[in-house]
């Protein structure tokens, strides 16, 4: 049995009386101001600004994405323009290409198109924007527990 001076759960459950000990939930609350832009201190070409606008205004939520996501949704822009200059040279010039030594390679391209594509899920999932991602943040529905293991009782 505990003893009058020691920790219980009802304790740990209702907290402390006092409010020097109380933590401020206020401060830990997200600040999501605005939505998100470019920031000042990057310079971007108009193909990326148009870009970046088309990504803010078709797939960013206002309440998950904020000013601050800019940066990453910069960064994407440019992995996305990256691909799409790949994918244009892999077009010109085909997948394989002769070395400097005239035995066929495949194309630089393609190695380079292969890592951005890779790149591109992984920040499309950091941002939210992938449909695993989304899953993940979406509420709970009727046919959905909390729990994926409920249903093994």
């Amino acid at each position: 049995m505990a003893g009058a001076g020691s920790a219980t759960i009802l304790k740990i459950i209702h907290g402390t009386e006092r409010a020097d000990r109380r933590r401020d939930e206020t401060a830990l609350a997200p600040r999501h101001t605005g939505r998100p832009e470019i920031p000042p201190f990057e310079s971007a070409s108009s193909e990326e600004k148009k870009v970046f606008d088309w990504i803010v205004a078709e797939f960013c939520n206002d309440s998950m994405h904020a000013k601050a996501d800019g940066l990453m949704l910069l960064t994407l822009t440019r992995k996305l323009l990256l691909l799409r200059t790949c994918e244009e040279k892999i077009k010109q010039w085909g997948p394989v290409v002769l070395s400097t030594t005239g035995n066929p390679i495949k194309s630089p391209y393609c190695a380079v198109a292969d890592s951005t594509s890779v790149e591109i899920r992984r920040t499309l999932s950091a941002l939210g924007m992938s449909p695993d991602a989304r899953l993940k943040l979406a509420p709970l529905s009727e046919g959905r527990s909390a729990s994926a293991w409920e249903h093994f009782d």
